[in-house]
């Protein structure tokens, strides 16, 4: 939705330069990840996870 509401400003002129988003976006599908930011977000998780039993 947000898309379209740029997709109007842009129609009105107050966005420029308004792109189609990827393909994988439009899917719906995850991004593109590195091996580091799963690390990360592994350890988010389990630190998260002994927070709220701890």
């Amino acid at each position: 939705m947000t898309f379209y509401v740029l997709k109007a400003l842009s129609w009105v002129g107050v966005v420029w330069d308004l792109r189609v988003p990827p393909a994988w976006v439009l899917e719906g599908a995850a991004g593109p990840t590195r091996q580091g930011d799963a690390a990360a977000a592994a350890e988010e998780e389990d630190a998260a996870g002994v927070a709220k039993t701890g």
